[in-house]
């Protein structure tokens, strides 16, 4: 699962950390919770701080595609049928998005704002790295903590509704993912006190 995880492009899975239980060895962690290193040990050494994981599922959404399509076949005629096509037919526009998951699995890590760090974290990576302007998210009618996380914490604002499966469809969404970066950031604010700390380990493993 974790080698289909790895090669499959509309996916991107990080483990969250306790900062305060990792061991870093020599390395001094940057205080705004990114940066690089070259620890090959360092997950073996720092399984006891894992306490979830975060995710994100890429997906494409055509934008205004249902409002178009009525009006398309109000005005298609034989002669536009049969006219030729373009040289270069541009393909619709399309908004990217990602569906967000987050999971702080430990109970004693739970209330205390690790799970809202670590989504913004992932937001802030999905959209300088992907360009993604639409995150949303799915959440139970009964999961009074992730809809006070996702709505209170995050910005996130409702959607949808399933009624067959009792689940609110949650998004934030942007114009540019530069817009997306400036407001997840104002989210995060000035003063914010990192728990948790995001890495890539340089030889890939």
């Amino acid at each position: 699962m974790q080698q289909t995880w790895r090669d499959d492009a509309e996916k991107c899975t990080f483990i969250v950390l306790a900062k305060e239980q990792c061991d870093f060895g020599d390395f001094d962690p940057p205080m705004k919770g990114s940066g690089t290193f070259d620890d090959p040990d360092f997950c073996i050494r720092n399984l006891s701080a894992m306490v979830g994981d975060v995710n994100l599922f890429l997906s494409e959404d055509e934008e205004d595609d249902d409002e178009n399509e009525d009006e398309h076949d109000s005005k298609t005629t034989a002669t536009v049928t049969n006219a030729p096509l373009p040289d270069n037919p541009q393909p619709p526009k399309r908004i990217i998005q990602a569906e967000l998951d987050i999971m702080i699995a430990e109970d004693n890590c739970r209330g205390k704002g690790l799970g809202k760090e670590a989504s913004c974290l992932m937001m802030l990576y999905g959209a300088k790295s992907t360009s993604i302007r639409r995150f949303f998210c799915k959440v139970k009618e009964t999961n009074e903590a992730s809809l006070a996380l996702f709505q209170k914490h995050l910005g996130f604002e409702q959607c949808a509704y399933a009624a067959c499966f009792k689940e609110y469809e949650l998004e934030r969404k942007y114009e540019t993912s530069e817009q997306m970066i400036q407001e997840v950031t104002k989210t995060i604010g000035e003063n914010f006190e990192w728990k948790t700390f995001s890495c890539t380990l340089q030889n890939g493993k």
